[in-house]
């Protein structure tokens, strides 16, 4: 069977990217294993504007913003499904020097901050609080659920774990099993580096685990964080995501109690009363050295892509780069010039 383009992986860049080209009247076949629990899914899925403890705006803020406010809109209405949830993030300050370097980058964030607003009550707070405005939530497992849906009524969708070392490449297409593709594009998240052509020692898997809360005293109008994060997923039940920890350099994603511990000591530091956890889960995020997403033509293989390596800041990522990887693929558009692929000899794509 000929389709124009062969997806491995439906995790958020596979999903993203099957989106755009299905849209642009592409044939696709997509393969995934369809696993219960992945790192899109358990991920909070936040927006926010700014980054880290330094509180510095995230780097192309207005161009990433602009992508995920046209694509996911876009998704929303062909799957009708609400997934794009805006919220500010309440976040209240870990010690003083988190408050000084909040009043030292103040200036150049204050577009997005707003000051003595109303105290969530299930936030502790001793240091002061803000509100981070332009916030919100992604539904990342009714995304992925709801692409699917989609691929499978348009008969898009193999539940499969592909073998790379079955995958024919000839000059003007490749082959797997009996399906042939113009290209063959690998989003398989840290599974990635079992593709043999991948490039070696560029992703590094990074285990997070997450809680899933049931707490009276957090009141869902905001996203509340403090180190760690809590998502109120469903109002109406008291349900809040609570995350993260961060392993690193470990493919182990079942849940243990290291990761409990350290998830539980977070918590605890910034929910104001009293929670009852209602379910564990852990994960693996495909991260990068230099905390860039992985994406472009393979060096020898020209039908042959990759685009992976999302890491933490995935739900505000994916639309700008799927919309580069789609470019790339259906108009042979260059990567922009500052996007450096070559991140050594050894790791060349």
């Amino acid at each position: 069977m000929k389709v124009d383009y062969i997806i491995v992986g439906q995790g958020l860049a596979g999903s993203l990217l099957a989106y755009r080209l299905w849209k642009a009247g592409k044939s696709i076949m997509v393969f995934d294993p369809a696993e219960e629990v992945t790192s899109t899914k358990i991920a909070a899925g936040m927006i926010t504007p700014i980054s880290g403890k330094r509180m510095t705006v995230t780097p192309m803020q207005a161009i990433l913003y602009e992508d995920v406010f046209q694509l996911y809109p876009q998704i929303e209405a062909d799957i009708n499904e609400t997934l794009l949830h805006h919220l500010p993030v309440q976040m209240s300050f870990g010690s003083i020097k988190e408050q000084n370097d909040f009043y030292s980058q103040k200036e150049k964030i204050e577009e997005f901050v707003q000051e003595n607003q109303p105290l969530n009550k299930g936030l502790q707070a001793p240091y002061g609080h803000i509100n981070i405005n332009k916030s919100g939530w992604l539904n990342t497992t009714n995304l992925i659920n709801g692409i699917r849906t989609l691929l499978i009524e348009n008969h898009a969708y193999i539940k499969h774990q592909v073998n790379w070392n079955e995958v024919k490449f000839a000059d003007s297409y490749c082959q797997y099993l009996s399906y042939q593709a113009n290209a063959i594009i690998c989003c398989s998240g840290y599974q990635a580096q079992a593709n043999p052509l991948f490039p070696k020692d560029v992703l590094i898997p990074n285990k997070g685990d997450v809680f899933i809360i049931q707490s009276n005293v957090i009141t869902p109008e905001h996203i509340i964080k403090r180190g760690a994060y809590a998502v109120p997923i469903s109002p109406s039940k008291q349900l809040f995501k609570v995350g993260s920890t961060y392993k690193w350099n470990t493919t182990n994603a079942t849940p243990d109690e290291l990761g409990y511990n350290d998830l539980k000591q977070k918590t605890d530091f910034f929910v104001n009363g009293e929670y009852e956890i209602k379910q564990h889960l852990a994960a693996i995020r495909p991260t990068t050295k230099n905390r860039l997403p992985i994406l472009g033509r393979h060096h020898q293989h020209q039908n042959l892509f990759f685009f992976n390596g999302l890491g933490t800041k995935g739900v505000l990522l994916a639309p700008y780069y799927s919309r580069l990887m789609a470019e790339l693929i259906l108009n042979n558009k260059p990567l922009p010039g500052s996007f450096n692929l070559q991140i050594n000899d050894s790791t060349k794509l």
